[in-house]
Formats: C-alpha cells, structure tokens, sequence
C-alpha cells in the first residue's frame, strides 16, 4: 500500500523522524530499526492467520512497544490488531471479542506503568483510535453474481489474472462497502455516470434497491459529484471547495429531516452526528473527488456485507459502510480534547500539533483543540 501512495503525500513516520512504526502496514519513512516489525510484522500476521491467536499480537505490540520506550522516542504508532479480527471471526460482542477489550485495557495499563517508571506519564500523549466500527454480520450478499446476471461479469479479487471478457469490476472494501466500475464499450475511460447506467445495465439502480442486503447507492454524475438512491429516497450531492451542495429529490434517501442544501463539511458533521448516517452526504460528495473511487458505490444493510465468495474464513462482522455502526469511531486521550464531534482525519494533524509541527497543506483532518491535561 505505501509504495501506491503518491510520493509527496508524507507519513506520519516521514515527517516526524525519531518516530517508530509496530506492525503498522504502512510505513513508509520509518526507516531501518524505527520500523520495528519490518521483517517480523508478515510472520506474526501469517501465525495469527493460521492459528486464530491474535490476542498474542497485542501481548507482543505491547512488549515491543516497552522496547521503544527505551529509544526515547518522539512518537510510536502501534496496531492491536485482536478486537478486530476476533469480531470479524465471531461478532463485535462475542465473549471473545469482549475479552480482547479487557485485555487491551491491561496492555495500556502496562505501558503507562512503564512510563510511570521512566518518569514520563505527565508528558505522553496517549490516543486510543479505531479506524472504523463494526456490525453482526447474518447474510452475505454477492454483487459478483448479481453483476452477472445484468450481463456485466465483474473483475475481482482474488480473480485478478483473469481480465478478457469482464465489463466491470467490483472491488469489496470491509465487506459492507464495495465500489463498482463499469467498462464504456471497449474501454474504461471516460468514467460512467448515473444518466449513462440506463444504456448500460437498464433498471440496474432499482434492481439493486430491491435486494435487502443493499441499503445505500451513489452513482457520479456528470456535475462532478453523485447522485444518491435508497428505498427511502433520492437525492444529488456535490462538493464545491468548502461548501456542500445537498438537493433531495423527493424524500431524503438517508431519512434525514430539514438538511440545508449548502452546508460546510462542519455543519454537515453536526447537523448528522447523531443520525442513523452520521456525514454521509460529505462522505460520498468527498470519496467521488478521488479519480480512483468507483463509477457506482454501494454500501450494505446491517446484518448483510456484500461478500459472499473467497472469503476464508468466513467473516461475521462487517465494516465500510455508511450506517452508524460502521461510521462512529472512539477517539480515547489522555488529554482533553474539544467535545464537538470529529472526523478520525482529524487525529493526524492533532499528532503533529501535539509534537509542535506544521500540518502539511494536503492533509484534510484539522487539529482537534486540547483543553488541558
């Protein structure tokens, strides 16, 4: 995944340079030993694959990260990996999952008495983030053989040597989310919008509406940004710099009530916190920015994922989609932050104001104020 970003997007580790890596996947910067799981990082995962044991990586990321300590470190980066894969194995509230929390809170409680010892708990920062939620996942849905039955074979993975013949690809992201490209004759380019599907796959929207395992559908546009379809609704979305253009078409798709149509990603955020989409319209308005996100995203039902086939073992939690329980992350600190509500983007640029750097001009988080320690 590093060597796909774009070399002038930095990470963390490229811009903070006594900072350390623990298997994190991405990280590119963190050069010789500050990526301490460089080497090691695939053989744990590979074990913990085969075994089901991965409460034992968090036991050895919290013992590596006791290592760093010692380095004296600017800033550590460090995956526990259990609670998500356990819940993916079993469910978010399994007994097993339940017990991966617990263990957690003794992993902290640990490193926090090594910092105790060191002399240095007053002058850490400690932030706990998730990068997505998750639900019970009952019924798998396969986009892959309703895009067959619309005469549009898909490209998968992990199919991925198999290209002659596919007129689409769907490419799944956490199961409950999967973005759609659509091939225009004989090639891929130019993108495929809303008003173009009807020639390509007629009634594929509400063919697609109609299966219960999809709850949400956004297709670009040609005004550069997407229109939006549920059960419950229509409606077009765009973001135009710092303002977002939202134009319901009957009833809101997401059931929202008395949305303004321009809105900044601020008040967008806080008009929706506490829906059952909490900053969908930004979400999408802001994914369809991006030339490499699909021509149709679909995001699933909960209690369904749109991942039927290849997938071992067998997953009964889901994540990426655009329902609460997906969407809605915690944020945990030591330190005071500002209680208004916050996107995790916003955790990157609040690391390097902590540490007293300059947040580079690409980054879309903002600094989430401290209110004292």
């Amino acid at each position: 995944m590093a060597s796909d970003m774009w070399p002038h997007i930095k990470t963390v580790f490229e811009i903070i340079p006594d900072s350390y890596s623990i298997f994190n996947p991405i990280a590119r910067g963190a050069r010789g030993k500050r990526n301490f799981t460089r080497i090691s990082r695939i053989w744990y995962w590979y074990y913990a694959h085969l075994t089901d044991r991965w409460g034992f990586i968090d036991k050895s990321a919290t013992v590596k990260l006791k290592e760093v300590l010692e380095r004296n470190p600017k800033f550590i980066f460090s995956v526990f990996p259990a609670i998500d894969e356990y819940s993916h194995l079993t469910h978010p509230h399994s007994e097993l999952v339940i017990q991966q929390y617990e263990n957690l809170d003794r992993h902290v409680g640990s490193i926090f008495e090594s910092l105790d010892d060191r002399g240095e708990a007053d002058s850490t920062l400690f932030m706990i983030v998730s990068d997505h939620g998750l639900s019970k996942t009952d019924s798998h849905f396969c986009v892959n053989t309703f895009l067959e039955k619309h005469h549009l074979p898909a490209f998968f993975y992990p199919l991925i040597f198999e290209k002659r013949g596919k007129l689409s690809a769907n490419m799944v992201s956490g199961n409950g989310m999967t973005n759609i490209y659509f091939k225009r004759g004989d090639k891929w380019k130019p993108r495929v919008f809303a008003q173009d599907l009807e020639k390509i796959a007629p009634g594929i929207i509400d063919d697609l509406l109609a299966q219960r395992a999809v709850d949400i559908v956004a297709c670009r546009n040609a005004e550069g940004g997407a229109d939006i379809f549920s059960r419950r609704g229509r409606a077009s979305v765009r973001l135009d710099g710092f303002v977002l253009h939202y134009e319901v078409q009957g009833s809101d798709p997401f059931g929202y009530s008395g949305l303004s149509s321009n809105m900044s990603p601020d008040e967008t955020l806080a008009a929706t916190i506490n829906s059952e989409y909490p900053d969908a319209p930004f979400q999408i308005a802001h994914l369809m920015t991006s030339p490499r996100a699909g021509d149709m995203v679909i995001s699933a039902t909960p209690g369904f994922d749109l991942r039927l086939k290849y997938e071992e073992p067998e997953h009964f939690a889901s994540h990426g989609s655009l329902h609460k329980t997906h969407m809605r992350i915690p944020v945990l600190c030591n330190a005071s932050l500002d209680p208004k509500p916050v996107r995790s983007a916003d955790v990157f640029p609040t690391v390097l104001s902590a540490l007293g750097l300059e947040k580079p001009s690409y980054i879309d988080g903002r600094e989430i104020p401290f209110f004292g320690r």
